[in-house]
């Protein structure tokens, strides 16, 4: 919401969507209101149809500090979403490849260099398109064929029948 807040005037046909729930769910909402961006952020909440909302995006970001695997982030970018989270967050440094497949924003929770890996795509159609394929492109690899193309070969390597 903060970096939101910091390019909302410059992206004026931007929206923020905000789904799911979490413990700072109060503070956000406050700060929606204490930034004057009542009309510009909509908070939705949980939602069982998580995908009409990766489907309807043009940008998902996981301003996470720290997480396993991010779920989240690797749904949005086999959608072909465009993303962007912080280079110091295990397990979003591994899912993007900066500037390739998404953005990563230096350290782990600074707002401006949230901005600054925000700007770019949401000032460019041509970059979040192609960073989007190339996201989509990159999340092959956990689909459910390969995965259990992997899991088989373990599994006979470890048993001797490999």
């Amino acid at each position: 919401v903060e970096a939101f807040a910091q390019l909302a005037d410059l992206m004026p046909n931007w929206q923020l969507v905000l789904v799911g729930t979490g413990e700072d769910e109060p503070k956000l909402k406050r700060l929606v209101v204490d930034k004057g961006l009542v009309d510009r952020v909509e908070y939705i909440g949980a939602v069982k149809d998580v995908e009409r909302y990766y489907l309807d995006s043009h940008l998902f970001c996981l301003p996470s500090r720290w997480e396993g695997f991010p779920n989240a982030l690797a749904e949005a970018m086999a959608h072909g979403l465009p993303v962007v989270g912080f280079a110091g967050c295990a397990g979003v440094m591994q899912l993007i490849m900066n500037g390739q497949t998404g953005c990563l924003a230096q350290g782990n929770g600074s707002v401006s260099t949230l901005v600054e890996a925000l700007r770019p795509l949401m000032q460019s159609d041509v970059i979040r398109q192609r960073i989007g394929a190339a996201a989509a492109t990159a999340m092959t690899r956990f689909a459910p064929k390969a995965i259990y193309d992997r899991w088989e070969g373990l599994l006979h390597e470890v048993s001797g029948q490999g």
